[in-house]
Parts: C-alpha cells; sequence; structure tokens
C-alpha cells in the first residue's frame, strides 16, 4: 500500500469553521452540542468525588511504516485523558481499512496501538472497522479522575510558568519527509518524541499541582494556548528563544516547508498574538506548526514550579509565563 507522512493531526477541520458549525447547530436546539465547552474531554460526574473523562481521535497515516503508525494515533488518542490528569480506563478501536490492505498489514497497524497500550494496561474493548477510500486509525479513550486531580485548560493564575513536556516541529519534519529532505536522525527523533504518552509528564502534573493543563495537537502552540486563555483575564507571555525545537526545524521553514495546516493555525490565531521584538519567520511558523502527538501544555505557581524542578529530569520546558491582562493576547519576544 502506499504510505505518506501528511497525515495526523494536521487533517483537522479549519478551528474557526468548527466553532461556527457547532453554534449553528446549536441555534434554537433544546439539545446543545456541548463541543464549545472549550476542554480536551467530556466530562462526566459518577459520583461527588470522581469524573468520567471520554475522548476520541482519529486521523489519516502520518508515517512511512504501519507499526509506527499505530504507535502514534495511540499515543495521541490517549494523549487527551491524561491532559486532564486522570488515568485511562480502556479503549475502542476506531478503523478504516482500505480494499488492498492485506489481514498481515492490519495486523502490524495494530500490533503499533497495542505496542503503547499494553504497557500502559490500557485494554482494547471493542470497536469498529470499515472499509474505506482511505486508511484511518484511531481510539475512544474512556478515563476516570479524582475531582480534586482534575486538570482544566484555561484554569492558570498571574504569575504562573508556563511550560511545555515535548519539543516543537513535528508538523514541519513530516512535511519534509514527504519530499524526501529530512534527515534519519532527525526523522527517527520526531518519532520518538511522537511515540512517546504524557503519562509521566501527567502524573507530574497532578503531584505538583498544575494550575492547568491540556495538549498541543492540530491547532499548534499557539492555537491551543489561545485556549487556555478563552473566558480569562490572562495574557502569556512567551520567549522564543526557551522554545525547544526539534533538529533542522528552523532549516525546514527557512526552505519554505510550510503544511496548509500551519497556514491556517495562522489565520486563526494570529490576532492573538503580538511580538514584542521581531523572531523571525522561522521562529513564528514553529509557534503555528500543527503538532500530532504532541506535549502537555501546563502551567504552575512559581513555588510549585520550583519544587518540581528538583524531582523533573527534564520533562518540561520553562517558555514563558502567565500575567494578568484583560487584552487576553499572547506577547512573543
Amino acid at each position: 500500500m502506499k504510505q505518506t507522512c501528511l497525515g495526523g493531526c494536521s487533517t483537522k477541520l479549519d478551528s474557526e469553521r468548527l466553532v461556527n458549525i457547532l453554534k449553528e447547530i446549536n441555534k434554537n436546539s433544546k439539545s446543545q452540542l456541548t463541543g464549545l465547552n472549550n476542554e480536551d474531554c467530556s466530562i462526566y460526574p459518577i459520583s461527588e468525588s470522581q469524573f468520567l473523562v471520554e475522548s476520541m481521535d482519529f486521523f489519516p497515516m502520518i508515517s512511512d511504516d504501519l507499526f509506527t503508525f499505530g504507535q502514534i494515533t495511540a499515543c495521541n488518542s490517549i494523549s487527551d485523558i491524561y491532559a486532564m490528569g486522570a488515568k485511562p480506563l480502556y479503549a475502542l478501536n476506531i478503523l478504516s481499512v482500505t480494499k488492498g490492505m492485506t489481514n498481515e498489514e492490519i495486523v502490524e497497524l495494530l500490533k503499533g496501538v497495542k505496542s503503547i497500550l499494553d504497557p500502559l494496561n490500557i485494554p482494547i474493548e471493542g470497536g469498529h472497522t470499515i472499509v474505506g477510500e482511505q486508511l484511518l486509525c484511531g481510539l475512544n479513550v474512556a478515563g476516570i479522575v479524582n475531582k480534586e486531580d482534575l486538570k482544566k485548560n484555561n484554569t492558570a493564575k498571574d504569575g504562573d510558568i508556563l511550560t511545555i513536556t515535548k519539543p516543537l516541529g513535528f508538523g514541519a519534519c513530516m512535511t519534509a519527509k514527504s519530499v524526501d529532505d529530512i534527515k534519519p536522525e532527525t526523522y527517527k527523533k520526531a518519532l520518538k518524541w511522537m511515540t512517546t504518552p504524557n503519562n509521566i509528564t501527567s502524573a507530574l502534573g497532578v503531584k505538583h499541582q498544575a494550575t492547568s493543563s491540556t495538549d498541543i495537537t492540530g491547532f499548534g502552540l499557539i492555537g491551543h494556548l489561545k485556549e487556555c486563555l478563552t473566558n480569562t483575564q490572562n495574557s502569556a507571555y512567551i520567549d522564543s528563544k526557551k522554545l525547544p525545537i526539534i533538529d533542522d526545524v528552523l532549516y525546514f521553514f527557512d526552505n519554505f516547508y510550510f503544511s496548509g495546516a500551519g497556514a491556517s493555525n495562522r489565520r486563526n490565531y494570529e490576532h492573538c498574538v503580538e511580538y514584542l521584538n521581531p523572531i523571525g519567520l522561522s521562529y513564528e511558523e514553529v509557534l503555528f506548526d500543527p503538532q500530532t502527538s504532541g506535549g502537555l501544555i501546563c502551567t504552575f505557581t512559581k513555588e510549585n514550579w520550583e519544587k518540581m524542578s528538583k524531582e523533573d529530569k527534564g520533562n518540561f520546558f520553562e517558555i514563558g509565563h502567565i500575567k494578568s491582562d484583560k487584552k487576553n493576547k499572547i506577547y512573543i519576544q
């Protein structure tokens, strides 16, 4: 079968378009679609002290082999659960295979999925498989979280430290791979990050009382950080020189390896950004680059950040801070 690297979360429906669709559906409706709640998962109370959280993700091929594709889609699908501070309970598989795929190829794909889920004790309890025009794979994942551990994405406070947990540039790496202009070691490094689940950083965030949390996927750092500022009176300040970036990503952008999803992110979110000083086009593109199976955005009080820094072994990168500000902007320096 023909394999491609242009898929993953870069195929998300344009965020502005999605919001408009949900608003239109909800007009004059007694049963409201709750996709406008701004959170990474649905949140359903099952007792006075616990919530059931649930999320669904699926997308087209994003690597040059099926096993790795399975790993990436599994990591990405469970990420929303970890972003909420929750523990995944089980998953349901979503799979669309093409007519030309062999049983052996499908098995290889699902082995990749299970290679991520099995060590985390996340069983696949069922799913749905169809034959379609395009290979699609993903999971519906349910998790559980104690009320005091639940992490939301827009609860950061004035003075909080802003961190992320994986380097940026996965989208650019996949674009470069599609035109065969990426070093093997750079590609392997990107895949290693994309096949690393966010369970450890999620647990650290819970332990050290992260004030907010979300994950970075198709809308890029700026798009998902904007979600963290929604319905708040906060702004975020980012030091571009502190951004962790995959090797050669700036080279890719210097050579105009742009993606349609990155362009959509810039169009939808650039109005939220104010540059305090010029950082150059390539650094700007990093901010809008769509990530698949990206890291978490977490905020911490200064006191808790100092405590965690003594324990953390390079899982978090400090990139800025949160400041009370009615302008609700993302400032870049």
